[in-house]
């Protein structure tokens, strides 16, 4: 998740105060970012707009309550509390490969990465605080 993720909640959460006192939970959701791939050539991007992914999406909770976030599939969120979504900003950055959960198996998750540009390479890093030429350096000396 972006590194402004934890001040950009907090600022919703006061944003929705009127909304968070009437509801036991509410969720808030930032659906825009990179799905990638990283290897010796470095990142490989393929922007991203996708509702109540895991990555950057939390929720408010009344105080004593003893729900939390893993009391819900991430996906049905909306269906449980009232939520929030929130786009045009780069929050989040999903890896993508073949080893974990994240192999997203349906044909729609289907992306054209490309490598990226030196302006994205410095939004990543400023927004992520993740360096290509570290990624390229790391995946370089890998077996």
């Amino acid at each position: 998740m972006a590194l402004s993720f934890v001040e950009k909640f907090k600022q919703a959460a006061r944003d929705l105060s009127a909304i968070t006192a009437r509801h036991s939970s509410v969720a808030i959701d930032f659906n825009q970012g990179y799905v990638f791939k990283a290897d010796r050539e470095g990142l490989k991007l393929w922007p991203y707009h996708y509702p109540y992914s895991a990555i950057a999406l939390g929720i408010i909770v009344q105080a004593g309550s003893d729900d939390t976030i893993m009391s819900h599939g991430h996906h049905n969120l909306w269906k449980t509390m009232p939520t929030l979504t929130y786009t045009g900003e780069d929050m989040m950055l999903r890896g993508h490969n073949g080893y974990n959960d994240s192999r997203m198996k349906s044909s729609k998750n289907d992306f054209d990465y490309q490598p990226v540009s030196a302006a994205q390479a410095a939004h990543i890093e400023a927004t992520f605080g993740i360096k290509d030429s570290h990624v390229r350096e790391v995946f370089s000396r890998a077996l």
